[in-house]
């Protein structure tokens, strides 16, 4: 006859630690190291990893360092910046992320042993999804240049023909006004040709009025 003891049970209070194994890219995991790859070395030994913009479709699977009953081992996860909540996946131990934005992102995961004991830390790794170059800040900034180069430009070319008509109007002003005092020194000649004529009639009437009295 078997007694069973619970003190014969041996509870596991070991904090297991997840070890990111494998970052996988369009699904396929990167296996090639160096200044072709996205990776410079092994997954494990790499803090951060930086992506193009069509890189966007990546998923890391993962493990963890307690081998006891490792079937009930389980996981969560989150993609800060990608994710609001922490992901209860279970034994399951791949994340996957689809067209992901250009920006940075930092996906961490942590793990539960067979008794339920969480690990002390979580494993992070920082992901910088790179903007196309049509989206680039040095991009940006030289759209915003040229605009403002083009705005400069309809505003001088813009100015520069209201001074020419503005000029154009003062030369017609000033042409007039010439006119004006020309012909006002004409008519100021004529009225004073006239106001001699006439002043000559006058005293050609006084005199021929005066003659007439002394025929009388």
């Amino acid at each position: 006859m078997t007694v069973f003891k619970p003190d014969d049970l041996v509870f596991n209070t070991t904090p297991p630690q997840a070890v990111i194994t494998d970052f996988l890219l369009f699904g396929q995991p990167v296996t090639s190291f160096g200044n072709n790859s996205v990776l410079t070395r092994n997954v494990v030994f790499t803090p951060d990893i930086k992506l193009e913009y069509n890189q966007n479709t990546i998923g890391f699977e993962f493990t963890s360092t307690n081998y006891i009953n490792a079937a009930k081992n389980r996981f969560m996860y989150r993609m800060d910046g990608a994710d609001r909540d922490w992901v209860e996946s279970g034994p399951q131990n791949k994340a996957v992320y689809t067209h992901l934005p250009p920006g940075q992102y930092t996906f961490s995961v942590k793990t539960f042993n067979n008794d339920n004991v969480s690990s002390k830390a979580d494993t992070s790794i920082t992901i910088t999804i790179r903007p196309p170059w049509w989206r680039s800040w040095w991009f940006i900034s030289l759209l915003v240049l040229a605009m403002a180069g083009v705005v400069y430009l309809i505003i001088l070319l813009r100015t520069l023909r209201l001074s020419r008509e503005r000029k154009k109007l003062a030369q017609k002003v000033r042409k007039r006004t010439k006119k004006l005092h020309k012909r006002n020194r004409q008519l100021n000649a004529q009225a004073k040709q006239l106001m001699e004529a006439n002043a000559v009639l006058v005293e050609q009437k006084e005199l021929i009025e005066r003659q007439t009295e002394e025929l009388r």
